[in-house]
């Protein structure tokens, strides 16, 4: 697979990964690679396996959405109880369209049920990996929260606390109830 992924690639005229990274890395088990990139950042990642109904999802997710498990069988029932009622048609048109190899990329905002079972905006993106076939085998992406809130402003630099800005903060740790906020 990494040889196709590759050979794309250079015809597009993208970086390709050096074979010394592949090396490191090509000992590691896709769950493992998955969960130590998860660790370095905020967003959901996701492997789809799209012709075997498969699913491996990072851990976070699994602590903050309604879904049962990091390894999903059937990824179809079980995405389609996870994603909000009134968004479901719009994603299951969008993902039949990705199966039928009529969409390359996944980029859609739409809302996800929380553990809690309220609803939670998200815009989930990735790439579609094709077979040796040139059939869609694989989604590869990252989900991430759009409600969110940055954790500084990037206009004064300000850190934030739960929405205000903390006016005399120097580091996020410093920004308590003590200190004085803006709105």
């Amino acid at each position: 697979m990494r040889r196709s992924i590759s050979a794309k690639r250079k015809r597009k005229g993208s970086l390709v990964m050096n074979k010394d990274v592949y090396g490191i890395l090509g000992d590691l088990t896709a769950e493992i690679l998955l969960e130590i990139i998860a660790e370095c950042m905020d967003d959901y990642l996701y492997v789809i396996d799209l012709q075997n109904n498969k699913m491996e999802i990072s851990q976070s997710a699994l602590d903050r959405f309604m879904i049962s498990e990091t390894h999903v069988r059937n990824v179809k029932q079980e995405i389609m109880s996870v994603v909000y009622e009134e968004d479901r048609t719009m994603f299951a048109k969008h993902m039949q369209a990705v199966m039928d190899g009529k969409e390359k990329v996944h980029d859609i905002h739409y809302r996800w049920l929380d553990k809690n079972g309220l609803p939670v905006w998200v815009n989930c993106r990735g790439v579609v990996i094709d077979d040796e076939d040139g059939k869609p085998g694989y989604l590869v992406g990252c989900l991430n929260e759009t409600g969110n809130q940055r954790r500084a402003d990037n206009v004064t630099g300000l850190f934030r606390r739960n929405g205000i800005l903390c006016l005399s903060a120097v580091t996020e740790e410093t920004c308590d109830d003590r200190i004085s906020y803006a709105y």
